[in-house]
């Protein structure tokens, strides 16, 4: 008698997928609250320095110390405990290292320089040209695939900017503006962006020659040692040493303890979900930086920057998206 035998049913390729998807669902789920505690942590580190910067006669330079003190030495204690020889760097990844270094150092300070002499909302919405700016660099310096849509999107980025910028710059020019920011400071956060997407070209060009800890010892111990003397140099010139009130410590630890701890979420987010559908999440920080303009500095948010914001994130957003879900490649 023939035996008979049991063959499981297969199930098919979509199927399995689909299973996997509602296994881990809770990953995505997590991935999606880290990067949102990212970005909340890192709204806070700005708010912070505003209220420094509106409420006390601390440099940019000093925020930038504090802002890096903290996370550089988390980081080193973190590489000791995890063995890695921050010293060894190849010869392929020397030059480019330091580049990396220079251009984080340049972004620090002309980031927070702006932050310093512009509101908040302003900031944010021209800062965030930094990932299309980002795709172009990368195109041009190490050859990344640019599809039309990033085109597109750059398009839409550079016409938000324009609104902004030509409205910031008619707004600086009334004689009865009461704001003191100066008409060509918008393009303080623009060159930051600037050196923050050339900086991310070069981090992606030393990836997999040096560990991932090295990178930002070097960035942090760098820009704590410039900013640390520029901002001695300021104090000596004008004869006054800034007295840090309780509350103006308070601010500044809370500011590297905020950046330590959005970095860590930030990482930790791109382990449980993939990237493309998680960075769109990151342009959160522009419509916190609104409301917090709005309610908390009680500045005058008008439609230009509204528009202005909404034209260089939706492309990116829907990017970004599109990308996650593997709609484009």
């Amino acid at each position: 008698m023939a035996e008979t035998k049991m063959v499981a049913p297969r199930c098919s390729s979509a199927d399995s997928e689909q299973d996997m998807g509602n296994q881990f669902s809770w990953r995505s789920v997590l991935g999606i609250v880290c990067m949102l505690t990212a970005a909340t942590l890192w709204a806070g580190l700005n708010v912070a320095s505003k209220v420094l910067y509106n409420t006390t006669n601390i440099t940019a330079f000093e925020v930038i110390y504090f802002r890096c003190f903290v996370p550089i030495v988390f980081t080193i204690v973190y590489a000791q405990m995890k063995n890695v020889d921050v010293l060894r760097v190849p010869t392929k990844a020397g030059r480019d290292l330091f580049y990396r270094v220079v251009l984080a150092i340049f972004g620090f300070c002309l980031g927070f320089c702006s932050l310093k002499i512009m509101s908040y909302s302003k900031y944010m919405t021209l800062v965030y040209v930094y990932p299309i700016l980002t795709q172009f660099c990368a195109y041009f310096i190490i050859g990344e695939r640019l599809t039309v849509f990033d085109v597109v999107n750059c398009v839409s980025s550079f016409a938000g900017v324009l609104i902004v910028a030509g409205h910031y710059r008619s707004e600086s020019r009334k004689a009865d503006s009461h704001t003191s920011e100066p008409e060509w400071s918008f393009v303080l956060p623009l060159i930051a962006a600037l050196f923050w997407a050339l900086g991310d070209v070069y981090q992606r060009k030393i990836k997999g020659y040096i560990h991932h800890l090295v990178s930002p010892i070097y960035q942090y111990l760098g820009t704590c040692m410039v900013c640390g003397w520029i901002a001695f140099g300021m104090n000596m010139y004008r004869n006054s040493v800034t007295e840090y009130e309780p509350m103006t410590v308070l601010l500044l630890v809370l500011i590297g303890v905020f950046g330590l701890a959005g970095t860590a979420f930030y990482s930790f987010a791109f382990q449980l979900e993939k990237a493309g559908r998680l960075s769109a999440l990151n342009y959160i920080s522009v419509p916190y930086a609104v409301l917090v303009d709005h309610f908390y500095f009680h500045e005058h948010v008008d439609v230009y920057i509204i528009v202005g914001a909404t034209l260089i994130i939706s492309g990116s957003c829907a990017i970004t998206v599109l990308k996650g879900c593997n709609i484009i490649r």
